[in-house]
C-alpha cells in the first residue's frame, strides 16, 4: 500500500504449522488481505494464485502483490457481509441462491489448458485417503467408509464439461453485496467439473446439520432447489455423485473441529454419503459416462491427463 499509514490488523484464520489469514488495516480506511504460509503451503497456493492473476474472469480477488522471501500474498479487501444461511428465510435463501448461480456462472469459464498452470482434479480426488484417515482414526468405520470411497471413485461420471471452479466453494468463503455475491480464498482453484463447487457448498450445508448448526429441513430444501436450478439429467447426475465426493471429504471434519460428539457427527455425515450414493444410482443415465460436450478436444486432453 506505498506509504500509507497502517493503523492495525486482525486475524480471520489461524491454522497452526499452515497458514494465517489477517486483515491489515490502514489509515485511509483501504484494508489488505495477508495471508502468511508455511513452506508447503505457499508453494501450494502459489501456482493457482499466478494462474488466476492472468485469466480475466469476473469476480476473481485482486492479488496486490506476493512474497516469496516472506511466503505471503496480499489482496484486495473484498467488502460486504458474511454469508449466513442459518439466519435466513425462506425468501432470502432464494434471493441468495440465484446471485450463487449467477456468481458461479461468471466464474465457471473455459481455460486454455495449454497456457494455464491450473491443476485439474477429479471431482472424487481425494476420497480414499480420507477413508483411509477415517480408518485409522476410528477402526469401527473403517470398512464401511473404504466400501462407499471405492464406490464413489468407480462411479464418477468420467467425462464432464472443464471449466475453471474455486475448488473450496462454501458459505464460509462467500461475501453477499448488494445484488449479488462474491466468493473469495481461492487457493484450491482448479480445473475441474463445474458442478463440484456447487456441492461442495451443499455439502457443507449437510455438515452443519450434523453438528446441529442449521436443520435438516432447510438443507434438503436448498438441495431441492439447487436441482431444480441445474433442470438438466445429465448436470443432476454428476451434481449427485460430485455431491456424495464432497460429503465424504468432510467425513473427518468433526474430529479436526475437536467436537465432543465427533463420533456421532462423523456416523450421521457417513449415512448422509450412504443416502447420497442411493439418490445418486437413481439419477445414473443409461451410458453413464459418455455424456457429449461442446469441447470435446478439450475434453479429451484433460481426460488423459487425469487418468495419466
Amino acid at each position: 500500500m506505498g506509504d500509507e499509514l497502517f493503523t492495525g490488523y486482525e486475524i480471520l484464520a489461524y491454522k497452526p504449522n499452515r497458514r494465517m489469514v489477517a486483515r491489515i488495516n490502514y489509515a485511509s480506511g483501504k484494508a489488505v488481505v495477508l495471508k502468511l504460509h508455511d513452506a508447503k503451503s505457499f508453494k501450494a497456493v502459489l501456482q493457482p494464485a499466478s494462474a488466476l492473476r492472468k485469466l480475466a474472469v469476473c469476480g476473481l480477488p485482486i492479488r496486490l502483490g506476493r512474497s516469496k522471501r516472506h511466503r505471503a500474498l496480499a489482496y484486495q479487501w473484498i467488502p460486504g457481509k458474511p454469508l449466513d444461511v442459518a439466519t435466513m428465510d425462506a425468501g432470502q435463501r432464494g434471493v441468495m441462491l440465484d446471485e450463487m448461480f449467477a456468481c458461479l456462472k461468471d466464474l465457471h469459464q473455459p481455460v486454455n489448458t495449454r497456457k494455464s498452470k491450473l491443476a485439474v482434479r477429479r471431482p472424487a480426488q481425494g476420497v480414499a485417503e480420507v477413508a483411509a484417515d477415517l480408518g485409522a482414526l476410528y477402526s469401527p468405520f473403517a470398512a464401511w467408509s473404504r466400501e462407499m470411497a471405492e464406490t464413489i471413485i468407480n462411479n464418477e461420471p468420467r467425462e464432464y464439461f472443464f471449466r475453471l471452479i474455486h475448488g473450496d466453494f462454501h458459505a464460509h468463503q462467500i461475501v453477499q453485496q448488494p445484488g449479488r455475491v462474491v466468493a473469495c480464498d481461492f487457493d484450491n482453484a482448479c480445473i475441474s467439473d463445474e458442478t463440484c463447487d456447487l456441492a461442495n457448498f451443499n455439502a457443507h450445508l449437510h455438515y452443519q446439520s450434523c453438528r446441529k448448526q442449521l436443520s435438516k429441513e432447510v438443507v434438503a430444501e436448498i438441495d431441492d432447489d439447487c436441482r431444480r436450478k441445474l433442470d438438466m439429467d445429465d448436470v443432476n447426475q454428476r451434481y449427485s455423485w460430485n455431491l456424495a465426493a464432497c460429503l465424504m471429504r468432510l467425513v473427518t471434519h468433526p474430529f479436526r473441529a475437536g467436537s465432543e460428539n465427533w463420533i456421532e457427527q462423523t456416523e450421521a455425515l457417513l449415512q448422509l454419503v450412504q443416502q447420497q450414493i442411493q439418490v445418486s444410482r437413481k439419477t445414473a443415465l443409461p451410458g453413464r459416462g459418455n455424456c457429449k460436450t461442446s469441447d470435446d478436444g478439450v475434453t479429451k486432453r484433460l481426460r488423459d491427463k487425469i487418468q495419466a
